[in-house]
């Protein structure tokens, strides 16, 4: 004869209420891996109640995702913190709770104003982590959804001196300014204790030492990269640009 532990419940009870939470853990993960750009967590507990927290990139895939999620069968409850954060924030959100640092920052020449399209000349600088010697590696992210690369900018040496760490200045000699569309841009630096791969550079032709890789595909790589370098953080700072 089987005695059922305390409080009532048997091991076959516990064993399916389980496999139960396992099932809409599935398919609540199927359904974020299918948004476009989101950053959500998942959290189910054994009466099937969904606790759901993150971001999303519009309203109109944030009322459809949480119509979704409260169509599976069994969830008794979802409970929704989701924000509406457009791109290309919800896609930052997916790296930047683990891996972010107050001390490691980017300083655009412009803080409060939008960057006009062909226009305006934008230059940066990084202040590395303190204490620290590596490298960097620095990324726009354009308003088309493409990450631009920059063969220079990918593997920048930082060492420790009498003063500690220098910032690392961008752009003022290369006199940069951002491509159609406007809209929202970003730049991406990671700091790295071992050279970081993100993308191959041409290496013949007009765009030599350039690269235009799409967004998805260079947040699939940094995550991938992240979680095999122990000690790598990112940086990354979202602004505006006008015509």
């Amino acid at each position: 004869m089987t005695v059922p532990p305390p409080g009532g419940t048997s091991p076959g009870t516990a064993t399916a209420a389980l496999s139960r939470v396992e099932a809409v853990q599935r398919r609540l993960a199927n359904l974020v891996s299918g948004l476009d750009c989101a950053a959500i967590k998942v959290e189910v507990n054994n009466e099937l109640a969904v606790r759901l927290t993150g971001s999303i990139d519009s309203q109109k895939n944030q009322a459809e995702f949480l119509r979704q999620a409260r169509a599976i069968d069994g969830v008794s409850r979802v409970d929704s913190a989701v924000a509406v954060r457009p791109w290309p924030q919800c896609e930052l959100d997916g790296v930047a709770d683990l891996v972010t640092a107050p001390e490691f920052r980017i300083t655009p020449n412009k803080l409060d104003k939008p960057y006009k399209i062909e226009k305006d000349a934008i230059t940066f600088k990084v202040g590395p982590p303190p204490g620290r010697q590596g490298y960097l590696n620095v990324v726009f992210l354009q308003s088309d959804k493409t990450a631009f690369h920059y063969e220079p900018w990918s593997q920048v040496s930082v060492q420790l001196s009498n003063r500690g760490v220098v910032e690392k200045s961008f752009g003022e000699k290369e006199q940069i300014t951002l491509s159609p569309p406007a809209g929202k841009m970003a730049i991406v630096a990671v700091f790295s204790f071992d050279p970081l791969t993100l993308v191959t550079f041409p290496t013949e032709g007009q765009d030599k030492g350039q690269a235009n890789q799409n967004s998805k595909e260079y947040f699939a790589n940094l995550k991938r990269i992240l979680a095999n370098h122990p000690g790598a953080i990112v940086s990354y700072i979202v602004f505006d640009t006008i015509l």
